[in-house]
């Protein structure tokens, strides 16, 4: 029996320890990368306007929509740098994916081609049938085809990855943080809700306007800026009520999606162990090129799980930080 021998998994399992953290991965990245430079220029420019419209305010209500825009520009760009983290993070995960998936490819692809030539040798001795042998032979052929795809991928997302970055993905090891570690009180959380703010400025804007108005008013004027008062204090209790739900609902979320990682990491070494075994038992001819391929396709396949429940936690834990004012950086993962 011919031996077959499988390259080590090009992903690492989550563990701190010598490597780039993924902190440090940002960092570098983001080191001349045109988007973060711009996110870093709007910010200059926002506080710029912000000192302007202060310093030229000559009401109480100038002052409110200078902070009033102020707060709504910090809060694009808190989105524009949540979308950079997890733009690189997907980066990093297509490549590991492709990776995967170009590995279970490449061994389906010689379990096809070695079914197709069993076949052309049993259909010469009239044990395989022609039709079976056509459907062999398209299977292999599909599976070429899957595997040149799977090769372009990995090529784009690789291309990709260094385009962004000189470290490379086999480098990148994680550490994964406690929720409780980054969670902050429920009074710093809606003080950092920015469209919480932003509502209640355009509150205190009306009601300003509300006390402030000329007693030559009309009725119907007057009558429509109590409407707008209403309004704006019912928009600023549904904001307070959504911001108070969604602190709530990332405790949750969080919770399940790191206890995920952990079971589908648990799932995953158990999966590892057992190829482990099949190994042993391959290189002593018990076990058939094909059922170990096989065995390496469902530990890649636990890999690719593991790596999906890891991205979605690093994902929603960073989403977590960048609205609640952190820095990113300040935390170790």
């Amino acid at each position: 029996m011919k031996k077959i021998v499988f390259s080590i998994l090009f992903v690492l399992i989550l563990v701190s320890g010598f490597g780039v953290s993924v902190n440090e991965f940002f960092n570098n990245a983001m080191s001349e990368n045109s988007d973060y430079e711009m996110i870093l220029l709007n910010r200059e420019k926002y506080q710029m306007d912000y000192d302007k419209g202060i310093i030229e305010a000559t009401t109480e209500k100038d002052q409110l929509n200078a902070e009033k825009n102020y707060y709504s520009s910090i809060n694009i760009e808190k989105k524009d740098m949540l979308s950079l983290y997890q733009g690189f993070l997907s980066d990093l995960f297509n490549v590991y994916d492709a990776d995967i998936n170009l590995k279970k490819a490449e061994f389906n692809l010689a379990d096809a081609s070695e079914t197709y030539q069993n076949d052309i040798s049993l259909n010469q001795k009239n044990i395989v049938s022609d039709s079976d042998l056509k459907e062999s032979k398209l299977t292999f052929e599909e599976e070429q085809i899957n595997y040149n795809t799977s090769l372009r991928d990995y090529n784009d997302y690789l291309k990709d990855f260094t385009k962004l970055t000189d470290i490379s993905a086999e480098e990148v090891v994680f550490t994964l943080l406690n929720p409780e570690e980054i969670f902050v009180s429920d009074e710093v959380y809606l003080s950092n809700d920015l469209s919480l703010k932003t509502s209640e400025l355009t509150l205190k804007i009306s009601e300003y306007d509300l006390e402030n108005m000329s007693k030559l008013s009309s009725e119907y004027d007057l009558k429509d800026q109590e409407i707008s008062v209403k309004q704006n204090k019912y928009d600023y209790e549904d904001t307070l009520e959504s911001s108070e739900e969604a602190n709530d609902d990332y405790k949750v979320d969080l919770g399940d999606k790191y206890n995920t990682v952990y079971i589908n990491e648990a799932k995953f070494k158990l999966d590892e162990e057992e190829f482990e075994d099949i190994q042993e038992r391959y290189a002593r001819g018990l076990i058939s090129d094909s059922d170990y391929r096989s065995s390496y396709i469902t530990l890649l396949s636990s890999e690719s799980n593991y790596l999906r429940a890891l991205q979605n936690y690093l994902n929603t834990m960073i989403e977590y930080i960048v609205y609640v004012g952190g820095e990113i950086s300040s935390f170790n993962f």
